[in-house]
């Protein structure tokens, strides 16, 4: 350790003293997190680093802890702030020792031999974790599977330990709910490395693709347009099935007490484990390698997508998250599929038809008996009803501008991340609803529990009407409604959004009646991610984004239907803004240069015929409009619902004009002048 790490150390260790002593002598708690931040700031600050402190002795900054430790327990008044100090304390050592090959040896001597593992909300409601101390000899079946697996998989092999560096594990012990009150709960063990040790963990590359949601929607309605039974399958212990480390170095793993191997002796992997950085990696191309043997080509724009075709006619497809096949096919394909995968790895029964999905999609198909009428149906309502409206004590309700403290933060954070993922599946009318709340996390206050609370309340209420999925005809056309917020003084970002539906059948372009059928492929509510002036502005920048998201949607729609990414269906634009309308097939010049590439952009695509056509409405038929404007009334959900437009438009309520004939009409106002 060089000098001035040394000093700095020690001025952090006098510093902390310091603070502690003034807290105790302060009852009003006033700026109490802000001069505690203040002193780990000037420690890493004083180290000229932007990260982790490099590592230093053991012992130095174990004394200094202890040091620390003891004031603590001298100055502090109560045993709930002593408590919450010696914490503070114990996590500022791991972040000084973070990085340093005594990790472990620290963590040993001061009795830290469990971390909390990070699960999901919904994981904590129907699981719990139980400490290895305290298992009892109810895990010890599933302690034993565990380890068999492990041996019959060939993960490891037994070697002498010669100063190898030496990665440890932990126990992950699990209780899951069962499914039904009858059947009783499954003990579930996991075996995990503490990745933190690992020396490679910085260089190695963890990247592995899943099906995006847009790509699932395109799936299901794909299985629906060929008549296809969805299925789903997964995977048991995929990591420990993966290929084997991809490093120049090999993995060495300190044993586990309950594994009962000879003294002297430490693992090498042959294959990756649970907790390893590139275990996600390796087990993706392990069923890659699986796919192409089968001869399913990968879509170049999703890599969790894959798809076998036989004189241009589906033939089989396959969608991937992690361990979960998501699939459908040909009775002959599907077989085949099922009898290689299972040949090659452990995998679970199959489910037909009617399953749940990751993330708490429930996946069912109706009328599959005939090809034109079946459709599939999605929900999530057992999923929405694990989101609890936050607990506000009354005495905060009269303080609506009040911030939110600790607590109520974790749990508004919380119940926002729940809405985000429940309203990016299915419930698109309250996607703007979550990502305005998601926009508040840094500045949220006690009114904004209610807003959330009311948006919870609404999700559970719509939960059991499914997002109807139906078959599209090949080639399809794609219809793509765009709108952005107005942009308000002092807000430099507007609020944009995009959905993207297809006509079940070939269908001209133009307006649309109430009957017009539309399924929806793709949606999109997010703070537009550059600085705007104008609403104009905001409206080009929207425009041009879905449509990159529209021909995206088709690449991907063209794979799955008949393996030809490029080709480009017709695509039909709604937008409510009457001067981007006109901008198409106008020649002046739009300042500033920004927002004239984008008009320019936009320009050539509509001129060269890839935009078929361009349609003008009034904001009732917008049904990208309740994406932008969370609480205001839109038919983008009956629309959803039903399957159908539900709009009637009026004469003068929609302009409609496509490339062939943008040289008879009228230019129209000149958007250069706003």
């Amino acid at each position: 350790m060089t000098d001035t790490e040394d000093f700095a150390l020690r001025k952090y260790a006098r510093a902390s003293h310091v603070i502690d002593s003034a807290l105790a002598r302060d009852p009003t708690g006033a700026h109490r997190e802000t001069r505690r931040r203040a002193s780990p700031r000037a420690f890493l600050a004083s180290l000229s680093l932007t990260t982790t402190p490099p590592a230093v002795r053991s012992n130095e900054a174990i004394r200094l802890y202890a040091v620390r430790a003891e004031r603590i327990r001298e100055t502090a008044p109560h045993a709930t702030a002593r408590a919450t100090r010696l914490r503070r304390a114990r996590g500022q050592l791991l972040l000084t020792l973070a990085g340093s090959r005594a990790l472990a040896a620290a963590l040993k001597r001061w009795g830290v031999d469990e971390h909390p593992i990070l699960v999901t909300r919904r994981e904590q409601r129907s699981r719990a974790e139980v400490p290895i101390a305290s298992a009892g000899a109810a895990f010890d079946d599933a302690i034993a599977d565990e380890l068999g697996s492990w041996a019959s998989l060939g993960i490891y092999e037994e070697v002498a330990y010669a100063g190898q560096h030496v990665i440890s594990t932990r126990w992950v012990l699990t209780i899951k709910e069962p499914a039904s009150p009858t059947d009783p709960s499954r003990h579930k063990a996991r075996l995990v490395l503490r990745s933190f040790e690992d020396q490679w963990k910085d260089f190695v590359d963890s990247t592995s693709p899943t099906a995006a949601r847009a790509t699932l929607r395109l799936l299901l309605s794909a299985l629906a347009s060929f008549g296809f039974f969805p299925r789903t399958v997964d995977v048991r212990t995929e990591f420990l099935q993966g290929l084997p480390p991809d490093r120049p170095n090999a993995v060495f793993v300190r044993l586990s007490a309950q594994a009962r191997s000879p003294p002297g002796v430490v693992w090498r992997l042959q294959k990756c484990a649970y907790g390893l950085i590139d275990a996600p990696r390796r087990w993706y191309e392990s069923f890659l390698l699986l796919m192409r043997d089968i001869g399913l080509a990968r879509c170049a724009l999703d890599h969790g997508q894959f798809g076998r075709h036989r004189d241009g006619r589906l033939e089989l497809v396959v969608a991937v998250h992690v361990d979960d096949f998501l699939f459908g096919g040909t009775a002959a394909a599907v077989s085949g599929f099922e009898a290689t995968l299972r040949a090659r790895f452990s995998v679970g029964p199959t489910k037909i038809g009617a399953f749940a999905w990751t993330g708490g999609l429930s996946v069912r198909m109706v009328d599959g008996a005939s090809t034109s009428a079946a459709s599939i149906r999605v929900d999530q309502e057992a999923y929405v009803d694990t989101i609890e409206e936050i607990d506000i004590r009354p005495g905060r309700l009269g303080q609506p501008r009040s911030p939110l403290d600790a607590a109520e933060l974790t749990s508004y954070c919380r119940a926002t991340g729940a809405l985000l993922w429940a309203t990016g599946q299915t419930m698109p009318w309250l996607a703007c609803a979550a990502a305005l709340l998601a926009r508040r996390f840094t500045c949220a206050v006690v009114a904004d529990l209610t807003v959330a609370n009311r948006f919870i309340t609404a999700a559970r209420r719509s939960c059991p009407l499914p997002l109807v999925i139906s078959h599209v005809s090949p080639p399809p056309r794609v219809r793509l409604f765009v709108d952005a917020s107005s942009v308000k003084t002092g807000v430099p970002t507007a609020h944009s959004g995009f959905v993207v539906f297809s006509p079940p059948d070939s269908a001209s372009g133009g307006c649309l009646s109430p009957e017009s059928p539309l399924t929806l492929l793709r949606y999109g509510s997010h703070r537009q991610r550059r600085v705007t002036h104008s609403s104009f502005a905001a409206e080009v920048y929207e425009m041009l984004e879905g449509v990159c998201a529209a021909m995206e949607v088709a690449a991907i729609h063209g794979f799955i239907a008949s393996g030809d990414e490029y080709l480009q269906p017709p695509l039909d634009v709604f937008t409510d803004n009457l001067s981007v309308y006109n901008t198409l097939d106008a020649d002046g010049v739009v300042v500033p240069k920004e927002v004239g590439a984008a008009v320019q952009e936009l320009r050539e695509l509509y001129r060269s015929g890839a935009l078929a056509s361009v349609t003008w409405l009034r904001a009732r038929g917008q049904l990208a409009d309740i994406l932008t404007k969370p609480g205001r009334g839109s038919p983008l959900e009956d629309t959803v619902r039903t399957g159908f437009y539900n709009v009637l438009l009026g004469p003068g309520d929609f302009l409609n004009k496509t490339a062939a004939d943008a040289s008879v009409r009228p230019a129209g106002l000149d958007p250069s002048a706003c």
